[in-house]
């Protein structure tokens, strides 16, 4: 299965912009049966990407959104094509963020002044909780931990109208995990590709994408 895959927008020692993929995203999705497809924030012509032919897509993390005009145009493109095909989509940290800010949700931009900051830092182990029943099914585990490296985040306050939580912080209001109710798409904010071994909850969340179930069923 080929996933078209956005990347992060970097500055060059020069000052040029580049584009930057982390290796641990093609090694993850590569154990899980996933070819990559970077998608450049330089192309004009993103929708030639789905002619390849495409299966799905992810918007990976770094960046906050709203930081590359470039980033956010080209995941805004990559959303927009995969939702018109009705293929997958899966946001990743700054992926799940963004599919919010596409969906009319908006961002808690600086976490520092949430009152989970005390405890929950980059890069520190934290547990969520599944607050959608239908997740269970295929997640398999209530509660888990996962790791988060993000400034910015969504609350249920901030939650797009048209987005749904199936994920949640077990000590605040942060949202964890998002889905859209009539479109195969989905979001969470920890990084799975970031972990030193595996995870069964994240295994059977990107296997459920990989097989289009669990929210990403294509109807």
């Amino acid at each position: 299965m080929r996933v078209l895959v956005s990347q992060r927008t970097v500055d060059g020692p020069h000052g040029d912009p580049r584009d930057a993929l982390e290796h641990t995203y093609v090694r993850f999705f590569e154990r899980h049966g996933l070819e990559v497809v970077p998608v450049s924030n330089a192309s004009g012509e993103v929708a030639r990407y789905f002619d390849l032919p495409a299966a799905g897509v992810v918007l990976t993390g770094g960046n906050d959104v709203g930081a590359s005009a470039d980033r956010d145009r080209t995941e805004s493109a990559l959303v927009t094509g995969a939702v018109a095909r009705r293929l997958p989509v899966l946001g990743i940290c700054r992926g799940m963020q963004f599919l919010n800010v596409y969906f009319g949700g908006t961002l808690v931009t600086d976490l520092s002044t949430h009152r989970a900051w005390s405890w929950q830092r980059p890069g520190q182990m934290h547990r969520v909780q599944i607050v959608d029943a239908g997740a269970l099914e295929w997640i398999g585990a209530p509660v888990f931990e996962v790791n988060s490296f993000h400034q910015q985040g969504v609350t249920i306050a901030t939650l797009a109208s048209s987005l749904r939580a199936f994920a949640q912080d077990t000590d605040s209001d942060i949202v964890e995990g998002v889905f859209h109710p009539g479109l195969p798409v989905a979001g969470v904010q920890h990084h799975p590709e970031r972990r030193d071994g595996g995870c069964l909850p994240d295994d059977r969340l990107i296997d459920a994408f990989r097989q289009r179930r669990g929210y990403w069923t294509c109807q």
